[in-house]
Parts: C-alpha cells; sequence; structure tokens
C-alpha cells in the first residue's frame, strides 16, 4: 500500500458504480480482464463447487486472462439485476483490478497521481457533464494497493514540467474570455512555444494574465478560416474511419448517416463538394447555436478528454503532434454534432464518441496517422480546422 498526492476533478470523490442506473454497460460486450491477485483469491474461496464454477469461466487470451462471455454478451457473473454476482456475494475485494478500477483512469505523473472517470460510463457521464460550472479539481491524499491500474503517459522530454504544462493547457481550456475554438488556438500557440524551448512558468504566467486578452485580438485577426482545407481535413478523416471501423456501433452508424448526407457513398469528388457546401451554407449559423446552449458542456467534455487522456502526452510524439490528434478529434465530433442535428441528445453524443475514441483503435490510429503524416505548421493547422469568423475575445 503507498500514499500518494492525488489531483481530480472535484467530480471523481462523488461517484459510485451503480449498475442497475446503466444497466452494467461495462459488463457487457467488452473484454473484462483479470489480474493474477484475483485468480488467487479465487483459488482459495472455501466450497469447492463455488471454486471450481468461478474458475471455469476464466480464459486466457492473447491480450492475458479473461472473464469468458455469455452467448448473449454479458459477463459470465453478471446478474438479471445489473449486479456483480461476485461482489454480491464476496464483496469488492474480489472483483478484478479492472473492474474496481473502472471507470476510473489514474496515471503517475512526476510523482503525483491523476485520477479521471471516463465518460463511457453513464452515471459517470452524467456527473461530468451535468454542470454548467468549470469543472473544479482538488487535491486529496490517497492510498494505492495493488494491483490498482496505474498508467503512465509516453515517455516525454518534458519530465519535471509535465504537470505545469498540463495545468497552463487546462486553464486554456477553461478560459471563459474567449470562445472554445478561441481557446483552442491559444492552447496551440501556447504548445508550440512550449516546443520552442520558451520557459514553461513564464508562458503559463502569461497565458493566465490580464494581458492576453489584447494580445489574442491580434493572433486571431491573423487568422483565416480555410474551408477548402477543412473539407479536405473533415473528408480524409470520415473516409479513413468509415473505411477502417466496421463494428456498428450508434457512434459509426451517425458517422455514416452525416457521411450519406454530403455524398460519401458516391465518390470522394461528391463528398468533398458536399463538406464545403455544408461549410459555406449552414456550418457557422448551426455552430453558433450548438454553442449557445451546449457550450458549457463541451467545454467540460472536452477539459475532461484532456485531463483523462493526458494531453498533450498522450500518443508518441510532439507537443503539435499530440495537440493535432486532440484537435481532430474534437473537430470530428464537432461536425457530427453540428451536421447530426444532435439536438437535447448532446450529451448521448458526447458520451459515445468519447467511447470509441478511448475504445476503438480505428480512430486513434485516423488521428495519429493524420497527425503524424503531416508536421503542419501551427498556423495552417488552425486555419485549416478553426473558424476564424468564431473566435472572439471578450
Amino acid at each position: 500500500m503507498e500514499r500518494y498526492i492525488c489531483l481530480q476533478p472535484e467530480y471523481a470523490s462523488q461517484f459510485q458504480c451503480d449498475g442497475a442506473r446503466c444497466q452494467s454497460r461495462c459488463c457487457r460486450d467488452w473484454g473484462v480482464s483479470i489480474d493474477d491477485a484475483s485468480i488467487e483469491k479465487y483459488r482459495h474461496i472455501g466450497n469447492r463447487a463455488e471454486r471450481e464454477e468461478i474458475l471455469s469461466h476464466v480464459r486466457r487470451t492473447e491480450a492475458g486472462l479473461a472473464i469468458e462471455l455469455r452467448e448473449n454478451g454479458w459477463c459470465a457473473f453478471l446478474r438479471e439485476d445489473y449486479l456483480c454476482r461476485l461482489q454480491k456475494k464476496y464483496g469488492e475485494e474480489y472483483l478484478s483490478c479492472t473492474c474496481r478500477t473502472f471507470p476510473r483512469m489514474i496515471y503517475l505523473l512526476d510523482g503525483m497521481l491523476e485520477r479521471s472517470l471516463s465518460l463511457a460510463c453513464p452515471v459517470a457521464a452524467e456527473l461530468i457533464l451535468s454542470g454548467g460550472s468549470p469543472m473544479a479539481f482538488e487535491q486529496v491524499e490517497v492510498e494505492v494497493d495493488e494491483p490498482v491500474v496505474v498508467r503512465r503517459p509516453q515517455p516525454s522530454e518534458y519530465q519535471g514540467s509535465i504537470l505545469e504544462i498540463q495545468y497552463a493547457c487546462i486553464s486554456l481550456l477553461q478560459d471563459r474570455r474567449f470562445s472554445l475554438d478561441g481557446r483552442l488556438a491559444l492552447l496551440g500557440s501556447f504548445l508550440e512555444q512550449v516546443q520552442g524551448g520558451e520557459s514553461v512558468d513564464a508562458l503559463a504566467g502569461f497565458y493566465t494574465s490580464e494581458e492576453l486578452p489584447r494580445h489574442a485580438r491580434g493572433f486571431f485577426q491573423a487568422m483565416e478560416f480555410h474551408r477548402e482545407q477543412w473539407a479536405e481535413s473533415m473528408a480524409e478523416l470520415m473516409e479513413a474511419v468509415h473505411a477502417g471501423e466496421r463494428e456498428q456501433s450508434v457512434e459509426n452508424l451517425r458517422l455514416e448517416q452525416v457521411g450519406r448526407t454530403m455524398g460519401l457513398e458516391e465518390s470522394p469528388e461528391i463528398f468533398r463538394r458536399g463538406l464545403r457546401a455544408f461549410s459555406e451554407e449552414v456550418y457557422s449559423q448551426q455552430r453558433e447555436v450548438l454553442m449557445e446552449h451546449s457550450g458549457a458542456v463541451l467545454e467540460n467534455f472536452l477539459v475532461n478528454e484532456f485531463f483523462l487522456n493526458v494531453y498533450p502526452f498522450r500518443v508518441k510524439g510532439t507537443l503539435l503532434q499530440n495537440f493535432h490528434v486532440f484537435l481532430l478529434g474534437w473537430k470530428l465530433l464537432e461536425l457530427l454534432l453540428v451536421a447530426g442535428e444532435a439536438g437535447g441528445r448532446v450529451q448521448e453524443v458526447l458520451r459515445d464518441h468519447a467511447y470509441r475514441m478511448d475504445h476503438a483503435a480505428t480512430y486513434m490510429t485516423c488521428m495519429k496517422g493524420m497527425a503524424m503524416k503531416r508536421e503542419m505548421e501551427l498556423a495552417s493547422l488552425l486555419n485549416s480546422l478553426l473558424e476564424a469568423g468564431r473566435i472572439q475575445d471578450g
């Protein structure tokens, strides 16, 4: 048992797993991995018949040991009331480390733990997305027993400054003096300067100062949204996802519907024309309505995804490549929200998208592929994906 200082959103301490409320989505159709320590506990259950029955449901897969699923996709231990048979009879300590931890994600960064919740859990999503205030963070002292799953980010040359960089990025994402696109543009500028070797402390101080709006005004005015490049980026991304992700998830069905509306199945040329026409005719107006009604929810979504996935250190690459991956994921989601006319289903769409980004390899492969293939200059990246007319300080 080790003790750590842990940074977490305040909602993390409020979370309680409730399978009845979410119908135990994480216990169905997912690979439920199991650790050696849990296997040892099962081997020492006193009743021989129960011990053998429990162990009979453990299978070895390419990824390691896992609990088998029934024909209907349910975990072998999931009851009809959506509660876990193991937990109900033997206590929470008999759950595997995966089941004890999820939807909590825990990272060790520069000697401090960070803990947050995945939006793939409907109960967690309700906690994260229901409030209109900026997501608040707290430091708590926690004990970590083995073998709790503690992840580590990609190796980074910024060891010792990771926390400062991450905190500054989150502050920018929560800076309501600027529109959401404005914050993303400033975030890219901040990371470009850090990557260029400038002092993290000095930059963090400037990007949270009262001087920032005056500086940002000229920065925004120099930006020019290139609809042709936006349409090309979105077309390339959607074509890659469409070709590689064949699972019929709700998220993919939504993307396919948007693609069909704009001619994805007809030809690449027609699809790109459809995207350009959409951008010219209704994109700005519908996007403005979305931000007006759901801006706070979208901000908290972005902050949670950034913190949960340890950006800008999620993938092996530069800070700007990580930013590109993050921005592409957001712009794909924004297109789905705007073109798919999500309306009152915004939180549902956010939750499904977070699940695909965190659990579907094709999604991240597409984002990383585009980011690594095109090490774009920041100005070109921002002009390709952020609409200058929507960036207003204030």
